[in-house]
Order: structure tokens, then C-alpha cells, then sequence
């Protein structure tokens, strides 16, 4: 789960740092709409990796992007 996390975080942060969702929804190419999974990934985030965040964030080489 800690992938599927990963790449929601990422496309949030993109998002948020865009302040604009057009580029991430013109290049989705899945089923289901993309910000509100999104942001039901982020809800859950806890669920699907407890405390292990910064751990993997860090070990993807990630860790720049929390602020």
C-alpha cells in the first residue's frame, strides 16, 4: 500500500505546489476521477501506512517534498 500512498502524495503535492489540477487530470488514464482519489488516499493515509511517512519518503528520496 505504501505505492499507492506514495504516488497520491506525490500528485498532491504537485497539485498543491501548481495550485492547479488540469495537468495531473489531462493525464489520467484511469477509471475512477483523480483528485477525489486523491484525496480519499490522503485521508487514509494512517490506515495504509501508519507511522511510516518520513521513512518512506526518505528511502524513496522523496524527503524534499514535505514542508
Amino acid at each position: 500500500m505504501d505505492d499507492i500512498w506514495l504516488c497520491a502524495y506525490v500528485a498532491d503535492v504537485v497539485r498543491r505546489q501548481l495550485d492547479d489540477e488540469a495537468i495531473l487530470v489531462e493525464n489520467w488514464d484511469g477509471e475512477a476521477p483523480l483528485i477525489p482519489l486523491i484525496r480519499e488516499v490522503m485521508d487514509k493515509e494512517h490506515d495504509l501506512i501508519g507511522d511510516e511517512r518520513d521513512r518512506i519518503l526518505w528511502y524513496t528520496g522523496c524527503a524534499q517534498l514535505v514542508k
